[in-house]
């Protein structure tokens, strides 16, 4: 986990697989969800916008934090076919930084979503359910590319 200091734009959807709903306040100080497959480290923007990812690929959901001057907490939720698959540690946002990121990889295909809370209590104990994304695993190929491949036969014929 990073928090950095430049806004990012939204793709983040109002589905929830937790059932719980999204609680406008936690949503107007966390907002603009995109996932990505890497992030400039010096300037947190996205790097790879997209939606879909294969197993075991490095993901990164971004979005950006206005708190107002209230340092406060942030913790993912990760799910994978509407099952919980992990929860992230309890992050600190300080104030001063208006964006954050999150990382992570999921070892089977399916659909995916991540949903972003806000807490003031370092248990998040009080968490309220701030930006939901959503995306999909799909499986990494075993079947290597082809590509500029020239096939030839015992006669050096091309195949």
């Amino acid at each position: 986990m990073a928090i950095i200091g430049k806004s990012v734009s939204s793709t983040a959807i109002k589905g929830t697989p937790s059932g719980n709903t999204i609680d406008p306040a936690a949503a107007a100080i966390i907002s603009n969800a995109q996932t990505a497959t890497g992030i400039n480290q010096d300037t947190a923007e996205p790097t790879g916008i997209t939606s879909t990812f294969t197993t075991h690929q490095k993901l990164y959901l971004i979005f950006s934090v206005r708190s107002h001057g209230q340092d406060g907490y942030m913790e993912v939720k990760w799910y994978q076919n509407n099952q919980l698959q992990a929860t992230s540690a309890v992050t600190p946002h300080h104030a001063q930084y208006d964006v954050a990121y999150f990382q992570h990889s999921y070892s089977t295909a399916g659909d995916a979503y991540a949903e972003v809370y806000w807490c003031t209590q370092m248990s998040c104990s009080d968490a309220r359910l701030a930006q939901v994304a959503h995306f999909t695993i799909t499986s990494t190929s075993l079947v290597p590319s082809h590509d500029g491949l020239v096939l030839s036969d015992a006669d050096r014929r091309t195949v």
